[in-house]
């Protein structure tokens, strides 16, 4: 089980789903005719799978709607700029100006990082959603 994109416990689940005719009910059992054992507290975000998923796609679940950041290390004639593997879906933009101006998008970029030469002129990144 993850919270907030953290495990932080796991167990050993039956060979297939137990299935039935019955809904998926989220914060409560079905006991007789009626609900008991009412969960105490908020519930937010509840998602069901039809599979297990991984720990890479559990953690680009929290960056959902939710810019990562940008770490950017100057290191000889090269800079590096990198951000977490887990946040797919962006592509790496580069620009001049913070308040006007357009953003490019930064060339060979493959992965979740990227070493770049200095071109002289003051430079500006983010993380633009695709």
């Amino acid at each position: 089980m993850y919270v907030n994109g953290n495990l932080v416990g796991t167990a050993v689940t039956a060979a297939s789903a137990y299935s039935n005719l019955d809904t998926l009910d989220i914060g409560a059992r079905q006991a007789g005719s009626g609900y008991a054992y009412s969960w105490t507290g908020l519930l937010d975000d509840v998602r069901v799978y039809g599979r297990a998923i991984t720990p890479l796609e559990v953690r680009a679940l929290t960056y959902n709607g939710i810019p990562p950041t940008i770490a950017i290390v100057a290191g000889g004639t090269q800079v590096v700029v990198g951000w977490p593997l887990e946040a797919v879906g962006y592509e790496l933009q580069s620009g001049t100006n913070l308040v006007s101006g357009s953003w490019t998008l930064v060339p060979g970029v493959t992965t979740n990082s990227v070493s770049l030469t200095p071109v002289g002129t003051q430079q500006y990144y983010r993380l633009h959603r695709k």
